[in-house]
């Protein structure tokens, strides 16, 4: 008999987002069979090792964090380890590490095992990304940044990560002729945590302040106010004073701020160009902004069942909380062959229950009960 065929074990490195890998191992004894039965809505279904081109895939992963997943998946020959294969079924460990334990043997161990609840996201900071737009006549020039909280950078586009707890900060850009030594800068604040919720535009070739235009978000009615060099003042202010740009500047300054229907204050600045020809460089930067999330990625031994149905949709029980039904238990574990990746893997027996859900759509879930069988992972 040749049993590499009848019951092989195989390696892959894919789970709901990981590229996969397979080839079989040579066994050298009569190996278990590897299966998995129960209800599935009510209605058996049975997965066996051998039977009908199913295959014992595993395999490890280790995420952002550092944490192992131990990976065993029942599923077609042509998966290739792939948990969206229709008919697979998916068994993810998380890993844990004690001194003086392996890993694997702290982390599949018999008894009760949770399983995954959904992630709870937390802010760790704020990922800014700014566009240097300066104006120059010259391609022999720097661009240096003042972030506000005590850091700088050198270059043309930077990004920048805002701790958490940040409100506001200044953020300074000064461009610099290498050749001639003019210098120009622009300041402006930026608010981690809040969206920008004004910028303006303006005719370039009419400088009027009535042509310029603030765009906002924010709830209204919003008070808008502008700095065209006088200080902050709605723009009507300017327009009674006759106000115009001084045509001896360079260029000059203009800020907006609006104060919405919640309290909120934003503000946006940019440098606009008056007389060309009396200047060789003029500071001028736009940005976007994210936050920078963490997931609660420990769970350590906690278990993760992921099934594709024959029409090709994949639920996952860690997409909600379990039902008072769910449970799961890990007996009889033992090691087993290596893959053909080198990996060791142990197989085991393992009862469970458990109700996984379908991604992005409220509601849509499918229970496995009763489910009894013996699998493998890799470490």
């Amino acid at each position: 008999m040749d049993i590499t065929n009848k019951y092989p074990l195989f390696f892959f490195l894919a789970f709901v987002f990981f590229s996969c890998q397979r080839a079989p191992v040579e066994i050298d004894s009569e190996p278990p069979v590897f299966k998995m039965e129960g209800l599935l809505e009510g209605e058996p279904f049975k997965l066996t090792a051998g039977d009908q081109g199913t295959y014992m895939f595993t395999g490890t992963h280790t995420d952002t964090l550092g944490v192992v997943e131990h990976i065993g998946l029942l599923g077609d020959f042509g998966c290739d380890g792939d948990p969206e294969c229709p008919g697979a079924l998916t068994f993810v460990i998380r890993g844990m590490n004690v001194s003086g334990l392996t890993e694997i043997e702290n982390t599949l161990i018999p008894g009760d095992h949770s399983f995954r609840e959904p992630s709870v996201p937390a802010i760790e900071g704020y990922r800014f990304f700014f566009k240097g737009t300066p104006e120059l006549k010259t391609n022999d020039y720097s661009v240096h940044w003042d972030f506000g909280d005590g850091q700088t950078a050198s270059g043309l586009n930077v990004e920048h990560i805002y701790d958490a707890d940040v409100v506001s900060a200044i953020v300074c850009q000064t461009v610099i002729n290498n050749i001639n030594g003019d210098s120009s800068s622009l300041c402006m604040e930026v608010r981690p945590g809040s969206e920008r919720l004004v910028t303006f535009t303006y005719d370039p070739n009419d400088l009027r302040v009535e042509h310029f235009i603030a765009h906002t978000n924010g709830a209204n009615p919003v008070n808008i106010l502008w700095n065209f060099g006088w200080g902050f003042h709605p723009r009507q202010y300017y327009i009674d004073n006759h106000y115009y740009f001084n045509q001896q500047l360079p260029y000059q300054q203009v800020s907006v701020k609006t104060i919405d229907a919640n309290g909120c204050t934003a503000k946006y600045a940019q440098n606009v160009s008056i007389s060309g020809d009396k200047h060789t460089v003029m500071a001028n930067f736009s940005y976007s902004s994210s936050a920078v999330v963490s997931l609660d990625n420990t769970d350590f031994q906690d278990v993760t069942i992921v099934y594709t149905t024959t029409e090709g949709n994949t639920y996952y029980s860690n997409l909600g909380f379990q039902p008072d039904f769910g449970s799961l238990t890990i007996y009889d574990i033992s090691g087993f062959s290596l893959n053909s990746s080198g990996q060791h893997t142990k197989k085991f027996n393992v009862d469970f229950s458990c109700r996984l859900f379908l991604p992005g759509v409220t509601g849509e879930y499918i229970d496995i009960t009763e489910a009894t069988g013996v699998l493998a992972v890799g470490y």
